[in-house]
């Protein structure tokens, strides 16, 4: 039960991470600005890489969003596997 509630503590720890990670979360934005913005590094506008890992012992993904030219990280993303 314990590491049940650690899980979950972690997964609210990465979520307020998350929160101040990712650049794009902008409702009034339009679709095509959104989309430029999720592709394109806000540093030196390069094309961003997505890289993603599945860690079946915790059964979470890890999914980072990075730019390979300036080293800047975009996205990182944490969800539960069922």
């Amino acid at each position: 039960m314990d590491k049940d509630n650690e899980d979950l503590a972690l997964e609210a720890d990465l979520n307020q991470e998350l929160e101040q990670l990712i650049p794009y979360q902008n409702p009034t934005a339009s679709v095509d600005e959104a989309l430029r913005l999720m592709e394109t590094c806000p540093v030196c506008g390069n094309s961003l890489h997505a890289t993603a890992f599945a860690d079946f012992g915790r059964m979470l993904t890890h999914e980072v969003v990075r730019c390979d030219d300036c080293g800047y990280k975009a996205k990182k993303e944490i969800s539960r596997l069922n």
